[in-house]
């Protein structure tokens, strides 16, 4: 049993087994990475992905939205030893990843500005 200090992170889970139907209140303890160890590492590996990113491109720390997001696509496309050397892709498409849409993160660019009236 849980103190009420203690109660920080929750989750909802929907009952429909056994007869019971209905929502189950679910808790865990703050800081407690043995009970929500996947989530936390997999959270943690797309924040270390990011960061390098933007250590790496010498972007600055606004743009870690972006760097978030690119990670996570990174990382839907890399093999994973735990679903046997597939990509989450492959296993949610049924298909291999296209790498030819990968570009270097934070590159420069430049618009290609034309007159207006030409």
């Amino acid at each position: 049993m849980l103190s009420g200090n203690l109660i920080r992170k929750s989750s909802l889970c929907i009952l429909t087994g056994g007869g019971k139907i209905g929502i189950a209140h679910r808790v865990s303890c703050p800081h407690a990475h043995q009970q929500n160890g996947t989530a936390e590492r997999k959270h943690r590996h797309i924040v270390e992905v990011g960061l390098a990113l933007l250590a790496n491109s010498s972007m600055p720390l606004k743009y870690w939205d972006q760097a978030f997001l690119t990670a996570t696509y990174l990382i839907n496309l890399l093999p994973s030893k735990v679903i046997n050397y597939e990509t989450p892709v492959e296993r949610l498409l049924h298909k291999k990843p296209d790498y030819h849409s990968l570009r270097i993160f934070g590159c420069a660019c430049w618009p290609n500005l034309r007159p207006y009236k030409s």
